[in-house]
């Protein structure tokens, strides 16, 4: 079971392929109600989540949060969460820019059409594990 960022690398370490890390950030938009002055309020631990950009990183065995974070952040996108996935390459070689973007847009459309989220791990910023309940599934 993957609970941290390191699980999840050593889980990797374990494929006699080379890997990449399939990385996807992940935006939220509050959701707001009328507070009793009529203005707006922010609900806490409701709104929705947006993909705001896809990426993959080669997946080596020294790979830590903090470089995914750094990596990240140099987008300029805010982002509050990573979605991530590990997709194994073939016959000794690391899976093609094709192949990384294919998955990609899968992870991604996944948040738009309300899709299965379970099969991605998903943490914040401090790397602490996030779990999405999606209604729409």
């Amino acid at each position: 079971m993957i609970e941290t960022f390191d699980d999840l690398v050593t889980m990797a370490a374990t494929e006699s392929e080379p890997s990449k890390l399939l990385v996807v950030l992940v935006g939220v938009e509050a959701a707001h109600s009328r507070g009793p002055d009529g203005g707006t309020v922010a609900l806490d631990n409701e709104g929705s989540l947006t993909p705001m950009m896809v990426r993959d990183l080669d997946l080596k065995p020294d790979l830590e949060l903090d470089e995914v974070v750094a990596a990240a952040d140099t987008t300029g996108q805010p982002w509050r969460f990573l979605l991530l996935a590990i997709l194994p390459g073939q016959n000794g070689r690391a899976p093609s820019r094709d192949e990384c973007d294919t998955h990609l847009k899968r992870m991604a459309k996944a948040f738009l059409t309300g899709g299965d989220l379970s099969r991605y791990a998903c943490f914040d910023r401090q790397g602490e594990p996030i779990f999405i309940d999606n209604p729409l599934v």
